[in-house]
């Protein structure tokens, strides 16, 4: 639908800029052009105060609570928030260019890609095995999310923003989206942000040590590894299964399993676990080496922080969207998939090598600013 009024509607469970599909689509919008917005209403359970979200967009910002936040198990929840909304946007909304993210909301004018459950689920029961319980709800859950993606991915009134072009060329020949509907526009970084600390390797781990008494005993001397993300669909086994073969490693591991399961580190490795941080870039800027052996990941925005960051990167290539900005960059390591996946044994990296990795990918990370990311969403929305 054309926009009208230059009035936007935000369809996302939760919005906050801790969670990384939330903070993509805020960046993202945060750098449309300037005086291109007029209006934002936000839709979704809950969700930061939204004019420190959004704080330099001159528009009126609106907030929509969507009823029962808890509700449970999470295919009641889904399916409530598509018939809510549903009902809601056709009522309150009808002049609004309206923005879904993923499958959350079914009447939007614009699909942010994040996820296509089609291509994970497979994976998912492979790596998982979960309880045949467990396994039957999943089952339920993955079927209704695969109906709704083939109902909504072969509209042809809807545009789709696609994070990679792996994930645009498998749009176009599963759910037949045609070319002109779908526009591969990658997610971008904070060069200002991303940059390394300037401060010594023992400062950082004291500074991190005083919110983090998990990193008590890490050994300044030696070499660190970082992991980010769900453990199961990051690769997390198969990183450990690979630092076992060296020995005597380090690896700081951040976040949880996947669907709040368990997982057993392994006793060869010293692991380091923090389940959420908001000190990103100290962890990057203390590491090593950045280790990402994912299975399916549509972008990844940790990858390329990392990789702004100096780290050595050691990272998959199959089903991993950030991956496609990074070939032929010095101290980036990329495996085809996760069965070919290898680690070195990794030197400490001195500030001067930190500064070359950094420099020598400058160039190509520049090409993914924020603003470019949000100026080619909005000229997408806006082409007829």
């Amino acid at each position: 639908m054309p926009i009208q009024n230059k009035k936007y509607a935000l369809f996302v469970h939760d919005l906050f800029l801790e969670i990384g599909h939330s903070n993509a689509l805020i960046e993202t919008i945060r750098n449309f052009p300037q005086g291109s917005i007029d209006e934002l209403v936000v839709v979704s359970f809950s969700a930061g105060d939204l004019s420190t979200l959004f704080p330099k967009l001159n528009c009126r910002l609106r907030f929509v609570k969507v009823p029962f936040p808890k509700l449970y198990p999470m295919l009641i929840k889904v399916m409530f928030y598509h018939i809510w909304t549903f009902i809601y946007s056709r009522i309150f909304l009808q002049q609004y260019f309206k923005v879904g993210v993923g499958i959350a909301a079914l009447d939007v004018d614009l699909v942010n890609i994040q996820f296509i459950h089609h291509q994970w689920d497979k994976l998912y029961f492979d790596l998982l095995r979960p309880s045949f319980g467990k396994m039957l709800y999943k089952k339920i859950l993955f079927g209704y999310y695969n109906f709704v993606e083939s109902r909504l991915f072969r509209s042809r009134k809807v545009k789709f923003l696609a994070l990679s072009q792996f994930i645009n060329d498998y749009c176009q020949s599963y759910f037949r989206v045609d070319a002109q509907q779908i526009k591969t526009i990658y997610s971008g970084i904070n060069l200002d942000k991303f940059t390394p600390p300037r401060r010594d390797r023992g400062e950082l781990i004291d500074i991190l040590k005083q919110d983090y008494s998990q990193l008590d005993g890490l050994d300044m001397s030696k070499p660190i590894y970082l992991f980010v993300g769900a453990f199961e669909r990051k690769g997390l086994a198969v990183v450990m299964k690979e630092l076992e073969k060296i020995g005597d490693a380090q690896l700081i591991i951040i976040g949880k399993p996947e669907s709040s399961g368990k997982f057993e580190f392994s006793s060869k490795i010293c692991c380091f676990h923090v389940e959420f941080t908001k000190e990103l870039p100290l962890f990057y800027g203390l590491a090593d080496a950045f280790v990402f052996s994912s299975f399916y990941e549509p972008f990844g925005l940790v990858i390329i922080e990392a990789a702004a960051m100096g780290c050595e990167l050691y990272v998959t290539r199959q089903d991993v969207g950030a991956v496609e900005l990074l070939e032929d960059l010095e101290g980036i390591h990329i495996f085809n998939s996760s069965d070919e996946f290898i680690l070195s044994r990794q030197q400490i990296i001195s500030p001067e090598q930190r500064d070359k990795f950094r420099n020598a990918r400058l160039e190509r990370l520049q090409k993914y600013s924020w603003h470019i990311t949000g100026t080619k969403l909005f000229n997408f929305i806006t082409e007829k």
